[in-house]
């Protein structure tokens, strides 16, 4: 079964397997790091390791305070 999401009609349901948002999130985050480290003349995985690692350092000292 083909779902079209854009026959929808706000309110209705559709079913959205995991993997598929996981793998249309992935695809998104990977353009924009890229995107932006040409910008910014830097590598798109270096940027959001260094995200990654902000976010998980903050968690880490929430946990153990």
């Amino acid at each position: 079964e083909k779902v079209v999401t854009a026959g929808k009609k706000a309110g209705e349901e559709v079913n959205v397997e995991v993997d598929m948002v996981g793998k249309y999130v992935e695809k998104s985050v990977v353009g924009y790091f890229e995107g932006f480290s040409r910008q910014e003349g830097g590598g798109g995985g270096a940027t959001l390791e260094k995200i990654v690692g902000r976010i998980v350092e903050e968690q880490m000292r929430r946990h153990n305070t």
